[in-house]
């Protein structure tokens, strides 16, 4: 790994390694990326083979205390060539976006390492031993592992790949291996729910605390799928059947454990047309970012924001929310009580999702076009509040590549992204 900085007054400086330098190995060990690097480098002694600028090798030699730096930045984390998922599964989101997007949209990924790092679902499939051996050595936790049904055949039916067969066995050796692993479910009604959902609840429940929680995930389809006769959505009664289904599990996993375990995710709450359970029952939220107690926790801070903001005055500005088709009831239940409380000028505009189709509902898949095209000639207020959801992490840029000048230019409206966080959206509408 390539040198980028070394720290002045730093170990690495003493040592005389320079920027530009490569980091070959440390105690033996090839650095292929920034894991390598941070296990190995938390040693007490350290042996480390470098080559310098002209690609001259050398050594250095440290003893220093147990987890201190040394003062090495890197040109790149080590993750240039990530693992590609050469799976075919049925349900991959992948598979069913249109053509013209920005190409990073199109990459597979199945990285462990991402896994790790970002929170990112993998199937395991994709693993080579090395890697096996890599998660074993370093206790790598906690990983995401997409299972989807815990029998080989429905697994591997989903999946489309024959290594689905060996994904319980790997997620065995790692609960083994005291590897935590946080677990979802695409549920797919007719192929992976009913009692090939509850036995694969129970499989996994089996391994904990190994498996930290299960999320209970409805199937995602857009109007580009091709597999419209293999597989339907989510419709109201399945979504009962797998609440009723989770719900059983969670009171007895609760009484054996102290945890409920398996989640259900907000979705499908909204498409059972049932109420959201109370927040202390996601406990510490372990897959809010699956979309499960998201809302919920949404509305909780929301709630928490108007007491604590209850001496604010409304900042005077005429608010526009843009949403999706799901959220659009509590969102304006939210905004009736901010305008009740602060005389706030608001107005929710559920936006349809003619871009992936009607059957994508979540505000997080919603695209700039159709925020400009629906809301065109029709919005007239002041700001129009955009969820952080619908955007590229750290970036203004949306799924379609639209980013917020483009929106504001359209729309002769000024835009601001809000967080998913109840006190950021409050935020938007007192004078502070």
């Amino acid at each position: 790994m390539k040198i980028s900085k070394v720290t002045q007054n730093s170990i690495a400086e003493q040592l005389e390694i320079r920027e530009g330098d490569d980091l070959v190995s440390v105690n033996g060990v090839d650095i292929i990326d920034i894991i390598d690097y941070n296990y190995e480098i938390a040693n007490d002694t350290l042996r480390m083979r470098l080559l310098d600028g002209a690609g001259e090798p050398y050594e250095a030699y440290v003893e220093k205390e147990e987890h201190e730096d040394i003062g090495l930045e890197f040109v790149h984390d080590g993750f240039d060539q990530k693992t590609v998922c050469r799976n075919k599964c049925l349900f991959c989101f992948v598979d069913q976006l249109p053509k013209g997007m920005r190409k990073t949209l199109y990459f597979k990924d199945d990285d462990w390492r991402m896994s790790f790092l970002m929170g990112s679902y993998i199937t395991l499939t994709n693993l080579t031993q090395q890697d096996i051996a890599r998660i074993i050595k370093y206790k790598t936790s906690p990983l995401y592992v997409s299972v989807h049904a815990s029998d080989d055949a429905v697994r591997t039916r989903l999946l489309g790949a024959p290594a689905a067969k060996s994904t319980m066995d790997i997620i065995k050796l790692f609960a083994e291996n005291e590897i935590k692993m946080h677990t979802q479910i695409v549920l797919c009604p007719g192929i992976n729910d009913g009692q090939v959902l509850e036995k694969t609840i129970e499989d996994l429940y089996g391994l904990f605390p190994a498996i930290l929680s299960v999320a209970v995930v409805p199937v995602g389809l857009t109007q580009y799928s091709k597999i419209g006769a293999v597989l339907r959505p989510v419709e109201e009664a399945d979504a009962r059947s797998a609440i009723a289904l989770v719900e059983r599990m969670q009171h007895k996993c609760l009484d054996e454990t102290g945890s409920r375990f398996v989640f259900a995710a907000d979705e499908m709450y909204i498409k059972a047309r049932a109420d959201l359970p109370g927040c202390e029952e996601y406990e510490d939220f372990p897959q809010i970012e699956n979309g499960v107690g998201m809302v919920v926790k949404f509305l909780h801070e929301t709630k928490s924001a108007l007491r604590e903001y209850s001496a604010e005055k409304s900042n005077g500005a005429a608010v526009a929310v843009a949403t999706g088709v799901d959220f659009y009831p509590y969102m304006q239940s939210l905004c009736d009580a901010i305008h009740a409380q602060y005389g706030s000028k608001v107005r929710v505009y559920p936006i349809e999702n003619r871009f992936f189709g009607e059957t994508v509902t979540v505000t997080g898949l919603l695209t700039g076009r159709d925020i400009i095209n629906q809301l065109k000639n029709v919005i007239g207020e002041d700001i129009l509040l955009l969820s952080g959801s619908c955007f590229k992490e750290d970036e203004d840029i949306m799924l379609d590549d639209i980013d917020v000048p483009t929106v504001e230019a359209e729309l002769g409206v000024k835009c601001s992204i809000v967080h998913n966080d109840g006190y950021h959206f409050v935020q938007q509408f007192i004078d502070r």
